[in-house]
């Protein structure tokens, strides 16, 4: 039996994809509960009002993909945007205040990997600008003399080098699981990826605004102010360079 945008729907585990469920509803799609591995089946009209079958259905994992529900949420929005179906509007969200403390809890998670990634873009740079200095150090030994060896510097450029890799490998993947990758790295790199965290935690405490009531909200409150001192950490360390 599907359920429609009016009813209240299960809650997904994940935040990405609880987030992502709660626009669908909003957006006034229909969600059939599964069982077990599926968590449910999404559709853009129900059964019943679509004598064609060729309604777009989108199937919901409980626990494949990355662990804040973000790979469950990207494949629900991309089948919300290529949609080609008129609907009845959904849920108001804005009054809905289960809903705002799902799209909360979703928001904070892309937060956190926006943060994520932009703190290995830093340290990526900050290996970078170490490894160039050594380098530095090198060439002005060797134009001092000839002969002197720099094993020991070569060593530690490699060292940072590989630690630079490191921590780009680390920050791309954290900025796909807040849809941030693409393209990549960003135009403006490591701002780019503060300004939308910056953007998404506004988000947030609008959504706070609305899940007055919701047992949730002390602990999403709380964690957006730890996710805004983050953010403001991290704007300092790019403003200096760090």
């Amino acid at each position: 039996m599907y359920l429609g945008p009016s009813d209240p729907w299960p809650r997904h585990a994940r935040p990405q994809a609880r987030a992502a469920l709660e626009e669908a509803r909003a957006a006034g799609w229909w969600f059939k509960p599964g069982e077990g591995h599926t968590f449910g089946r999404l559709r853009c009209r129900p059964p019943d009002r679509d004598p064609d079958g060729d309604a777009c259905k989108v199937p919901v994992y409980s626990t494949s993909g990355a662990a804040d529900g973000s790979d469950s949420a990207r494949v629900i929005r991309d089948a919300m945007r290529r949609c080609p179906h008129k609907r009845s509007p959904g849920a108001e969200i804005e009054h809905d205040p289960e809903a705002a403390t799902g799209l909360a809890a979703g928001t904070l998670s892309q937060v956190a990997a926006l943060l994520e990634a932009a703190e290995g873009l830093l340290a990526q740079a900050a290996a970078n600008r170490d490894a160039d200095e050594v380098v530095r150090d090198a060439l002005k030994q060797l134009a001092e003399d000839a002969n002197v060896s720099t094993d020991l510097l070569d060593e530690q450029v490699a060292r940072l080098k590989q630690l630079a890799r490191h921590q780009g490998g680390r920050a791309h993947p954290a900025a796909a699981r807040a849809g941030a990758a693409d393209p990549w790295p960003p135009r403006k790199g490591t701002q780019t990826l503060l300004e939308s965290a910056r953007e998404r935690l506004d988000e947030a405490d609008g959504f706070f605004a609305v899940a007055t009531g919701s047992r949730e909200k002390r602990t999403l409150v709380a964690e957006g102010v730890r996710l805004g001192g983050w953010l403001e950490k991290l704007s300092r360390r790019l403003e200096l360079g760090r």
